[in-house]
């Protein structure tokens, strides 16, 4: 019995351990700002591009941000990202296999202001600025700019309020 708790208490440890230097690698890689960004199971940031979060963010559970090489994604202080997000800096084009017409695959940076709240389960894409001081609900894609002071939500995402 005190053997197993000896080994649970070291296998904890280890994870607390690897834990920290992950945290320690994303924050030397990507430029992640202080108290907390990724607290979440499961949230992974993956791709040569750049990745930049300002102070006080937090990104729920299995939160995916995917930014190719020459693209960035740029999150702003006090963000609010809840489960389930996905953001995106490319994307295929629908167009291009459906008619043969326009670029295979798109892509762009993604912005996001400061005091945005995004709901669960929400899609950005590629190319897309979010200003400050915006609200998008639960379930939304985002696919266009987003202006300050605004409530969005639905698929594609449009203004609900503006403040």
């Amino acid at each position: 019995m005190m053997f197993n708790v000896i080994i649970r208490k070291s296998v904890n440890l280890i994870k607390n351990i690897h834990q920290k230097s992950t945290y320690k690698l994303l924050y030397t890689k990507y430029g992640i700002g202080n108290e907390n960004f990724l607290q979440g199971k499961g949230c992974e940031i993956y791709g040569d591009g750049c990745f930049y979060v300002g102070e006080y963010s937090y990104c729920g559970n299995l939160g995916g941000f995917q930014v190719v090489k020459g693209h960035k994604i740029t999150i702003g202080s006090n963000v609010a990202i809840s489960h389930n997000v996905r953001i995106y800096t490319s994307n295929r084009n629908a167009e291009y296999f459906l008619t043969g017409n326009g670029e295979k695959i798109s892509s762009g940076n993604v912005t996001i202001g400061n005091n945005v709240w995004i709901g669960a389960n929400v899609f950005i894409t590629e190319g897309v600025t979010i200003d400050d001081n915006v609200v998008i609900g639960a379930n939304s894609v985002i696919t266009n700019d987003i202006s300050s002071g605004c409530v969005v939500g639905g698929v594609p995402g449009k203004v609900i309020k503006k403040y």
